[in-house]
This record gives structure tokens, sequence and C-alpha cells, in this order.
């Protein structure tokens, strides 16, 4: 009995480790440390092939050749916002356990296009990287137009983080889901006002004591020690 639940036990162990082969990628790749990439905000740089964040609002700007783009990232690095060109924004998401590469646009007209990708919330329970781009093969990445020289930095909590600005009802509880800085008070002034903008925000951070903690304050995790952290 006992050799039988071993030879099924090996049997299922074997057929996990089948199950999570994936297809190998087709396409161009394109590494973070491209030339052409353009990237703002508080991003860690510490692995150059791994730029690492963990505010709302770091942006990602490259424009690229060819009809699609795929972009790579840590599995559960949580939402961004896209815009291919001048199209209209929309939501992806990197949420699921193994979920690495995400189609941002498809039939595009061949020739030279821009992407403008925003992360959307708070990454610190996430940890996100951002890992390159697929491109059609044989293409690259070209020369993007140059950044806004006007530089805007916001320091806040949730309402700068764009806490539940997509929630239906003023009642729903926090969820990723329904935050999107993209949204926020400050990147709609950054847009408006043609500037880059940097984000330090985390909902219920304070000066001195964040939300709901003791009233001796939070020395380990208020605005002062997060402001400071090296990028």
């Amino acid at each position: 009995m006992r050799k039988m639940l071993l030879t099924a036990l090996l049997t299922m162990m074997g057929l996990g480790a089948f199950a999570i082969e994936t297809v190998p990628i087709k396409g161009s790749i394109i590494s973070p440390t491209d030339q052409f990439i353009q990237y703002t905000g508080r991003i860690s740089f510490a692995n150059p092939e791994r730029p690492a964040w963990n505010f709302p609002g770091i942006q990602i700007v490259a424009s690229f050749e060819g009809t699609s783009l795929r972009m790579i990232a840590k599995p559960r690095s949580g939402y961004f916002m896209t815009q291919i060109d001048q199209a209209e924004p929309f939501k992806v998401a990197f949420r699921g356990e193994r979920d690495s590469v995400v189609t941002l646009a498809t039939a595009l007209p061949n020739g030279v296009h821009t992407v403008k990708l925003m992360y959307a919330i708070e990454g610190y329970e996430f940890y996100p990287e951002f890992w390159g781009f697929v491109l059609d093969k044989g293409k690259k990445l070209v020369e993007t137009p140059a950044l806004p020289t006007r530089k805007i930095e916001f320091i806040g909590n949730s309402i700068t983080c764009g806490y539940g600005n997509e929630g239906l009802k003023k009642e729903e509880g926090f969820d990723y889901a329904t935050e999107n800085h993209y949204y926020s008070y400050a990147s709609i002034t950054a847009r408006n006002l043609e500037a880059q903008h940097w984000v330090v925000a985390r909902s219920g951070i304070g000066a001195y004591r964040n939300y709901g903690e003791a009233k001796t304050g939070s020395p380990g995790s208020c605005m002062p020690m997060q402001y400071d952290i090296p990028q």
C-alpha cells in the first residue's frame, strides 16, 4: 500500500513539474537596459535587468518598430495603465503566479509607435519589477521624444495614491483593483502642466504617525523614513 501511495505521489509530482513548462517567448526581446527606454519616478536600478519600485506613478516610455508589443514583468507585479500613441489609456494586470508576459498591442500599422506605462497602484506588497518588452521579430526600439523639462514631486497618502477612485460605492473597502494613480489629482495635474511627475505616497502614511498606529508615532515606517529609502 505504501509503495502504491509513493508511486502515486511521485507521478503527481512529475505531472506538476511538467505542467509549469511554458512555450518560449517568440520575437525580439528588449532588455530593461536598452538605451531608448525612458524611466521616471522612484525606481531602483540595483539590478539593471530588474528595475524595481514600490510607489505608484512610476513611468516607462519607449518608441518601438513593428505591429505589436508585449511587456515582461515579475509575476504578481500588479496593475499598469498603458497608452499606445494617442489612443485611450487602458489598464493591464500582472496578478497571476506565472503571469510574466502581457500583450499591450497587436495589429498596429507597421511603423513606429510609442508606449507610455504608469504603475497604477501601491507596490509595497507586490515588489514589482519590469523585465522588458517583446517586439515583432527583427524589430527594435528607436529614440523616444524627450521627456518634459518641468518636474513635480508629489508627497502624500491615499488620496495621492488614488485609493478607491475606480470604486462604485464609497462604502467599498480597499482593493487594488479600484485604486488607480493615473486618475489621481497628482497624475492629472502633471499631465495638464506637461510635467514629469515623481511620487512618494502610501495609503495611511503620516509625517509622524501612520493611520491607526500608536500616538507615540511610527518611526519605522512614517513618511520621513520612507522618503529617505535609497533608490
